[in-house]
């Protein structure tokens, strides 16, 4: 089950990429996926999915029975993460496979929150 935190910054992640059809969370990584519209032979043919892990190094360690996360976003991260998934957005050229044999292996963006 997804925390509070993260759920709160994987709202976020889709109000900005608004054309992600598939959007899951585990633990510190949130995925998002999305259809082309574009190929009439492959009407379920992908982008290459973006995987978004949360970085908490700024955190004290989790002990056990602790969250590795506060439990909501402050209003600062929630700026921090809208800002730089605007950016990475803006500078993503999705890729897409040729064949449905073909794996589109995932952007990957790491987000570290300032301390």
């Amino acid at each position: 089950m997804a925390t509070s935190f993260m759920e709160e910054l994987f709202k976020i992640a889709r109000e900005i990429i608004t054309e992600a059809d598939v959007a899951e969370i585990e633990n510190n990584i949130i995925r998002l996926s999305w259809k082309t519209n574009d190929d009439f032979n492959r009407p379920n043919k992908r982008f290459q999915p973006v995987i978004i892990e949360i970085r908490n190094d700024y955190l004290e360690p989790p002990t056990v029975n602790s969250s590795k996360f506060p439990e909501h976003a402050s209003p600062k991260i929630r700026i921090e993460f809208a800002t730089f998934i605007r950016d990475k957005r803006a500078q993503f050229n999705p890729r897409t496979t040729k064949n449905n044999e073909e794996f589109n292996a995932p952007e990957r963006w790491i987000f570290v929150p300032e301390a």
